[in-house]
């Protein structure tokens, strides 16, 4: 026991001779390095020793009483786990003078399986490895980056910070291809929603084997690809200054070839609310991405380099809009998509407004623009959702009055007309009317139901509105 909790591994610095000993103790399951190396079982360092039966308290206190007579108080340190705090290893060193180095029998099959790999054009990228505590050295000592040489073209890839400096922990030395960002990475965590940050060699690997699948997808790979050694013809591709550069003398980070006018500035100019031309946010956003864009992506090829698409929407209504792109050939549906949104959700809004309008503008991207313009003149902006509505008893009939704003106000009524039928709607008596008024109305709702209806074409008004609880004014 280790105070109130229990072992959960134990470290330590053996020799040769040592992991021997240590396996033959009848509470070892296992003896393993630090680092995961293929060479590591033959050096000089850091091992874990694994208990056989880590619920066995007593048979761990005992192995690790035989540990600390056979290694030393000072070489055996326990571990316990975090989690449930009972022991899974020990670890313990090796010294230099106590091993003899010795070439590991898994080094020719590996050989031989990476080689297999290559005639197959599939490159293999490693890390460099990592500096860690016990095992200082500062250049790639450890397989399968050792492997790496002209016969075996090993792509090994180190760490560099965000300035390009290379990073503290990663290992470097002649068989470092070349470097990738792993200094810090943020990430999230399986079990928190959170970013962290992380560090490692581990992190700057799967840049690199990203890039070269991406270099492999393009049309015109820019690297041979025919002659048999893609794969060395790839590292030295990846070496060159068309995937790489020396941020600083020796240290060469990847660079997928983008510069800045390929991602050109985005200018977004808004037009306000001052002239009370605006549009509704929602219905706008519909015919962005399932109307105009969809149709500038079907006309990809059949336009003019540079030429304009202009369409205008929702003619004779409140909400009634223009959209334009004049745009290279090449640009998709997604730009479309994301640069017109940019235009209505990047403009302020006025801190005034109760509800979410859009005064319009320009997205300027390049050489290509993309604008929004509202093309009604409009009741202010600031009377937001609003809805009226008066009821007049007729004896055989009830006759009503609706107006409102901020809604209806592309479908000309339709979609309340077909609340207010659930409401013993009479035949042809229905009108409705754009126009805007003092109030603050946009258009207007003439009809006749059968008496006794008000408190539908009330609930009818608030759901087709959206406002909810609502109720009409007046007698019937």
């Amino acid at each position: 026991m280790i105070g109130q909790r229990s072992i959960y591994m134990w470290k330590a610095y053996l020799s040769r001779d040592q992991i021997s000993q240590v396996e033959s103790l009848d509470g070892v399951k296992s003896v393993q390095p630090n680092l995961h190396n293929l060479n590591r079982r033959y050096v000089a360092g850091r091992y874990y020793i694994d208990p056989l039966d880590r619920e066995n308290q007593e048979q761990c206190a005992e192995t690790g009483a035989s540990l600390a007579k056979l290694l030393g108080e000072h070489n055996c340190d326990p571990y316990n786990s975090v989690s449930d705090g009972k022991l899974s290893k020990w670890t313990a060193d090796l010294s230099n003078e106590q091993v003899d180095w010795e070439e590991d029998d898994n080094l020719p099959d590996f050989t031989e399986l990476f080689q297999k790999l290559f005639a197959m054009d599939v490159p293999l990228v490693c890390i460099s490895g990592n500096i860690e505590e016990g095992f200082e050295e500062p250049e790639v000592d450890e397989y399968p980056p050792l492997m790496e040489g002209p016969d075996l073209p090993l792509i090994v890839v180190g760490s560099v910070d965000s300035t390009g400096n290379r990073s503290e922990f990663s290992k470097g030395g002649p068989h470092v291809t070349l470097h990738a960002v792993g200094d810090p990475i943020e990430c999230l965590p399986r079990d928190s929603k959170d970013p962290v940050e992380r560090a490692g060699t581990s992190y700057a690997a799967p840049q690199v084997a990203g890039e070269i699948a991406n270099l492999l997808s393009y049309e015109k790979v820019p690297f041979d690809t025919s002659d048999g050694n893609l794969v060395k013809n790839v590292k030295t591709y990846l070496q060159s200054d068309a995937a790489s550069w020396e941020r600083y003398p020796g240290i060469r980070v990847l660079w997928n070839g983008v510069r800045e006018e390929n991602n050109p500035r985005e200018t977004v100019k808004c037009n306000g609310h001052e002239t009370d031309r605006y549009v509704e946010q929602e219905e706008v956003k519909h015919l962005i991405e399932d109307e105009f864009c969809p149709e500038v992506g079907s006309s990809r090829g059949l336009r003019r380099l540079g030429s304009a698409l202009s369409r205008t929407y929702n003619i004779d209504t409140p909400n009634k809009a223009t959209l334009s792109v004049s745009l290279d050939q090449g640009h998709s549906v997604t730009d479309c998509v994301k640069y017109l949104m940019m235009t209505m959700y990047n403009c302020y809004r006025v801190d005034n407004d109760p509800s979410d309008y859009k005064g319009g503008g320009q997205t300027i991207v390049g050489d290509a623009t993309y604008e929004v313009y509202p093309g009604s003149l409009r009741s202010p902006s600031r009377y937001g959702k609003q809805a009226g509505c008066d009821s007049t008893y007729k004896f055989t009939f009830n006759e009503y009055w609706v107006w409102g704003h901020g809604w209806a106000s592309s479908d000309h009524g339709e979609a309340l007309k077909e609340e207010i039928k659930g409401c013993a709607l009479l035949p042809d008596t229905w009108k409705f009317t754009y126009g805007i008024g003092e109030d603050g109305r946009e258009w207007t709702a003439r009809f006749r139901t059968g008496v006794f209806q008000k408190s539908c074409v009330s609930n009818a008004v608030g759901k087709a509105s959206g406002i909810g609880d609502f109720g009409c004014a007046g007698s019937g």
